[in-house]
């Protein structure tokens, strides 16, 4: 148990309202200590409710860890004593039968093979004698000034021997080989002394002054063991896995000890990947023994007789080449984790049966997806999604999307304060009782409770799914939806420029996070800065990618709900001139055949009312035959400029007018305001020299535009 998982034992129990104002903020000061969040100081103080004050815990958060030095979990479980609380376990790691592995660093491992299918395999015959493997192992796993810990003293234990005393420590590799070199390995290690116990040694470097774990200079290894299985399993299981495997051992007994690879910076940080790896091997159905996790853990020693069969050094260097690159691949972000036959997958649904995962209707948005909603800056974006979440919260249709059951909701939001919130929860409440019927105060109330707000901003990227990580296991109410309000303040990247980054924060921080806690995901988001260029806005476009950031976003996402502001005269400084447009650009085909929901501002209150369409949409829809045509021309022009500039890699506004027109017998206008388009979108940038203007294709989304032509 970790300093702060034993501290979040103790707050279940310790109450809050026996203590002082100085031993709160100890308890404040003691959880920031040992990592934790001011989410979790918050959540304890709630329980002391006269003297609880919202916002307080942050308030004080920043400066818990100024001035005298920080208080640790021992004033915790100084303040617990006090109130007659003890823990329930206090071994320490190494002998903690109990223990059980915890998912690492906000990846979660799926299953990557099925153990029913894994075939045995032969152990390979190993000729080399004993003094060449100990040789192999030592030159694999130490460098020549590095002191090796190893004993040859045993003591039997019934039908069992254990390592007897603290054995050697104080010898170097280089010296160790050296002996070895002499040809005799009682010269080397020492004489065995009982021949059926065989002999050990310890896989990581030590200082020379000890054999605890204070005393390893590198957590560079760990154990990794399990022996309810033949050796001959064991074997082809590790291989599968394909564990960063340095050294293979055969224990001269019923089991085979990997030395896999972890490179820890510090002590915490080794006991992390431990846990992961154990946790991956569970998984996985090798039932590894968790009581090996301690970094000056003993193992077998290659070339020692062990009875009748040799402590064998099986294999070096095997699997994938460090633990960072393993993690990478045993994680879900490969399809390969949850794998099902065809026949299987067939067998799994019914046809017609209901998807208990549904959370909104006809599949729109299910447990363990996502989806994007984006509109541009100061249209109402958070009061949108609160008047979603509080319509959901008592299972009532909202904006046209229908809710599958009542459903609760978290949202985690970084740009308004608590009077804005206030603000919005007000609004909705009295436009749901002025403008709605059927609405009771019990109802009312109930959806209150269903809707948790918490403002956030001290981390991003992977850190930020750490934190939900955590979040999402303190709360006892589970959330049906998480939202995520806005991307920009978590992505932790640049949502445009730096694809990669954008995709592992989804892909492989998000999308675990949601599957493994089981909510659906929705994701607020900004529109692109619109175009001054009328021309420019009167081209169609994908509803799709109607937002700042590169494709990725709408790639990864199962649905996308944009909501455009369209206005019904040509004053476009007076806001009541205007009516907003809800519409699906991926996957709104489902809930209805050309999604789209009319909207506008109530008058009296923060919120969101059904609006008509206006005039000009209505004579649009008369003529949609042409309109598609309109659109699907706008859309194909662009493409055929990308395509042009792409071949030739620059040319001017009038070289590509001229090509086009005469090629592909395009109006002047249409290529010109394609062009324009694709600038403003960042897709084509210019230079200017002298008189003429240059143009080209953005070489930052040079991949994703080739591939949007192949289609």
């Amino acid at each position: 148990m970790t300093e702060l998982e034993t501290i979040r034992e103790l707050l279940e129990r310790l109450d809050p309202a026996a203590l002082n104002y100085n031993e709160w903020l100890k308890v404040g000061s003691a959880i920031k200590h040992e990592g934790g969040t001011a989410y979790e100081w918050d959540a304890w103080s709630r329980k002391d409710a006269p003297r609880y004050r919202a916002g307080e815990c942050d308030r004080k958060w920043a400066g818990l860890d100024r001035g005298a030095a920080p208080c640790t979990v021992a004033s915790v479980v100084e303040l617990a004593k006090r109130q007659g609380i003890t823990l329930t376990v206090q071994k320490p790691p190494e002998q903690d039968d109990d223990y059980t592995p915890v998912d690492y660093m906000g990846v979660f491992t799926l299953p990557r093979i099925r153990r029913e299918y894994v075939m045995e395999e032969e152990l390979p015959t190993i000729t080399a004698p004993g003094i060449e493997q100990l040789k192999t192992y030592l030159q694999t796993l130490f460098r020549p000034e590095e002191h090796v810990a190893f004993t040859v003293a045993a003591v039997q234990n019934g039908e069992k021997f254990n390592p007897a005393g603290k054995g050697v420590y104080t010898r170097t590799c280089a010296e160790l080989l050296a002996a070895l070199d002499s040809g005799s390995m009682d010269f080397a290690v020492g004489t065995i002394e009982n021949p059926e116990a065989g002999a050990w040694i310890r896989f990581n470097p030590f200082d020379g002054n000890g054999i605890k774990d204070e005393n390893v200079t590198s957590f560079r290894f760990g154990l990794v063991e399990c022996d309810d299985v033949p050796v001959n399993e064991q074997y082809a299981m590790y291989k599968k896995l394909k564990l960063p495997i340095a050294a293979l051992v055969h224990s001269g007994g019923k089991s085979i000890h990997a030395i896999v690879r972890i490179d820890a910076e510090t002590y915490e940080e080794y006991v992390k990947r431990m846990d992961f790896i154990y946790n991956a091997c569970q998984k996985n159905g090798l039932n590894v023994d968790t009581k090996n996790r301690n970094p000056s853990r003993l193992s077998r020693m290659p070339g020692i007789m062990r009875g009748e069969q040799m402590q064998t050094l099986l294999a070096t260097n095997i699997g994938m080449p460090d633990f960072a690159s393993w993690k990478r691949h045993i994680s879900p972000s490969v399809l390969a984790g949850n794998m099902l036959s065809y026949a299987e997958l067939k067998n799994k649904y019914k046809k017609g049966s209901k998807d208990e995962d549904e959370l909104i209707e006809s599949r729109f948005l299910c447990r363990g997806d996502a989806m994007l909603f984006s509109a541009e800056t100061g249209v109402g974006k958070s009061s949108f999604i609160a008047q979603l979440c509080f319509k959901f919260a008592a299972g009532r249709q909202c904006f046209g999307l229908t809710p599958a059951r009542p459903l609760r909701s978290l949202v985690i939001q970084a740009e308004n304060n608590d009077r804005d919130l206030w603000e919005e929860a007000c609004g909705i409440e009295q436009g749901l009782l002025q403008h709605e019927s059927g609405w009771s105060t019990a109802e009312l109330q109930r959806a209150d409770a269903a809707i948790t707000y918490v403002t956030y901003s001290d981390t991003n990227s992977m850190k930020f799914v750490e934190y939900l990580d955590e979040l999402m296991l303190s709360i006892d109410n589970k959330p049906d939806l998480l939202v995520i309000d806005p991307l920009f303040a978590f992505a932790g990247c640049d949502v445009s420029a730096e694809q990669g980054k954008l995709s592992a924060f989804l892909r492989n921080g998000l999308q675990p996070l949601i599957r493994k806690h089981q909510v659906g995901c929705v994701i607020v988001h900004h529109t692109a800065k619109p175009s001054r260029e009328i021309t420019v806005r009167n081209i169609n476009y994908n509803e799709a990618y109607n937002y700042a950031g590169s494709a990725e976003l709408a790639n990864w996402v199962r649905g996308i709900l944009s909501l455009e502001c369209v206005y019904t005269s040509d004053d476009t400084t007076d806001k009541k001139h205007r009516v907003f447009c809800l519409k699906s650009g991926k996957r709104g085909s489902r809930i209805q055949h050309d999604f789209m929901v009319w909207l506008k501002w109530a008058e009296d209150c923060i919120f969101w009312l059904p609006a008509e369409p206006p005039p000009q949409i209505n004579k649009q829809a008369q003529s949609n035959h042409k309109t598609e045509t309109a659109k699907a021309t706008a859309q194909r022009i662009a493409t055929d400029v990308l395509a042009y500039l792409v071949k030739v890699g620059t040319a001017s506004k009038k070289q590509v007018v001229a090509s086009l027109c005469h090629e592909s017998g395009y109006s002047r206008s249409g290529v010109q305001d394609a062009l324009m388009y694709l600038q403003t979108c960042n897709i084509v940038l210019s230079s200017t020299e002298g008189k003429n203007t240059n143009y080209f294709i953005n070489a930052a989304r040079q991949e994703e535009i080739e591939n949007a032509i192949n289609q």
